[in-house]
């Protein structure tokens, strides 16, 4: 019995391996329908159904299909012209889903599209390419199957929870006539196919979402916003000089409905120099965790340049963004190949603001930090992830 026990323990804490876990088999299909709801769906997926954006619904057997695509050969008027089909994901409630492969069967008219554009968007509406643009001008009858495409190392689309919907966009163009026809299908089995793993959500007490500083003068504010389960938290704004010895500057004690707010702190009594700002996080159970360290240097504010430290990493990093106002910037982070891997919207402050990055969730390699918003110029930073 011990034995089962310990085989029942390893099955359910082990994650799902990496499996369909959404698609599409358009057998028995006239290809006009308005919408057709997935055939393979992990049980832990939201239900989902293929559309279309502008494009014409058309007949088609054993597929989807459309016609009315956009002639030019230009990914941006495509896009101005909503010439796509379109489906999303979600895990549901307590689950997680990372997306590993994308694959389909392109059928085509002789006049219809042979450019095309696979995009993504987990707030839908800002939307990134994934791989590179798609040229198939084949007119096989039955279709015909296309490279899969690698979702592993696109960031935005790994250990999504159940908060966040991915919506993805297949863009077709460059087609020789309106009535030029598109669809997905034909083929045996399976005719669009996302791979994946879902698997239960990793409950955190506290979960801190972001952790930032600014100065201004002898003032330093503190800002920080959290997730927690735990019923109550408490709170230590701890600060320390170039000895290293931190000191506590505020705490309070506060319940999971408080924590659900943003947090704003000022420590009117920022020591001259070089500061040092943590946050500790007790739990209901006594677990201690620590936010990363913001450096502040307590002086007049002056005009400077946005700096990042350090710029290698293997978790996070620490920007510092100079401000002559109160404003929202825009941080993007962008891979080598120009596309969008996260977005965050920060609060800034008069003053020096020592905003945290947390890049664990990036894959190595080099990286591209811009920061615009307010007046601010964009700027652009290097990053290195490790």
């Amino acid at each position: 019995m011990k034995k089962l026990y310990i085989i029942l323990l390893l099955i359910s804490t082990v994650p799902s391996v990496k499996a369909q876990v959404l698609g599409w088999d358009f057998s028995g299909n006239t290809g006009s329908e308005v919408s057709v709801s997935a055939t393979t769906l992990d049980p832990n997926i939201t239900v989902s159904a293929i559309t279309r954006g502008s494009v014409t619904a058309t007949a088609l057997a054993n597929a989807y299909a459309g016609s009315n695509w956009t002639l030019t050969n230009s990914l941006a008027n495509a896009i101005a012209n909503n010439s796509y089909f379109q489906f999303t994901a979600k895990a549901n409630a307590g689950f997680q889903a990372s997306f590993t492969e994308l694959s389909e069967n392109f059928r085509r008219s002789a006049k219809g599209p042979s450019s095309f554009q696979w995009r993504y968007s987990i707030d839908g509406s800002n939307f990134f390419n994934v791989g590179s643009q798609i040229s198939y001008a084949g007119i096989d009858n039955n279709g015909m199957p296309q490279s899969p495409l690698n979702l592993d190392a696109v960031a935005g689309l790994q250990n999504l929870d159940e908060h966040v919907t991915v919506t993805f966009r297949l863009y077709g163009f460059n087609a020789v006539d309106p009535l030029g026809i598109f669809g997905l299908g034909r083929l045996p089995g399976s005719d669009l196919n996302i791979s994946g793993k879902v698997f239960p959500s990793i409950v955190v007490p506290i979960k801190l979402i972001s952790f930032s500083a600014v100065n201004n003068s002898n003032t330093t504010h503190l800002h920080w916003q959290v997730n927690c389960t735990s019923s109550y938290i408490k709170f230590d704004i701890q600060r320390a000089g170039i000895d290293g010895i931190y000191n506590s500057v505020y705490n309070s004690t506060e319940t999971a409905a408080r924590c659900a707010q943003p947090f704003d702190v000022n420590d009117d009594r920022t020591a001259p120099g070089t500061n040092f700002y943590r946050l500790k996080m007790t739990d209901i159970d006594g677990k201690i965790t620590f936010s990363n360290t913001l450096r502040i240097q307590n002086k007049e504010t002056t005009i400077q340049d946005i700096k990042i430290f350090p710029t290698v990493v293997s978790s996070n990093t620490n920007l510092s963004i100079p401000s002559d106002k109160n404003y929202t910037a825009t941080i993007l982070i962008i891979n080598n190949q120009g596309s969008q891997v996260n977005k965050m919207e920060v609060p800034l402050y008069k003053g020096v603001n020592s905003i945290s990055v947390n890049t664990s969730d990036l894959v190595a390699g080099k990286y591209y930090i811009q920061v615009s918003g307010g007046t601010t110029k964009i700027n652009t930073l290097v990053l290195i992830k490790q």
